[in-house]
């Protein structure tokens, strides 16, 4: 399976693009999109609760976990409201 890659990676690149597919895709790409800056929140909570992201053994506290929701509540928020919107 593995041994296989470089041929179909090959065999991608010399396909065509269908303009037509791949406008449909961006389409509904930014349809289902919206602005949320992931890695920056992860990043955040990885370097909040475990040691910037060196630990992954670690307690957290209540206090430090509801201070963390309430500076992160407009994040949370909008992610909660877009994934109900989903539904």
């Amino acid at each position: 399976m593995v041994d296989e890659l470089p041929d179909k990676i090959h065999f991608a690149l010399d396909s065509a693009v269908n303009l037509k597919q791949l406008s449909s895709y961006i389409s509904t790409l930014l349809k289902n999109s919206f602005e949320f800056y992931f890695s920056g929140f992860q990043i955040l909570s990885g370097n909040i609760f475990f040691h910037n992201e060196n630990l992954v053994d670690v307690e957290i506290y209540e206090k430090d976990m509801k201070n963390f929701l309430d500076s992160e509540k407009s994040n949370l928020e909008l992610l909660a409201m877009k994934h109900i919107e989903k539904i």
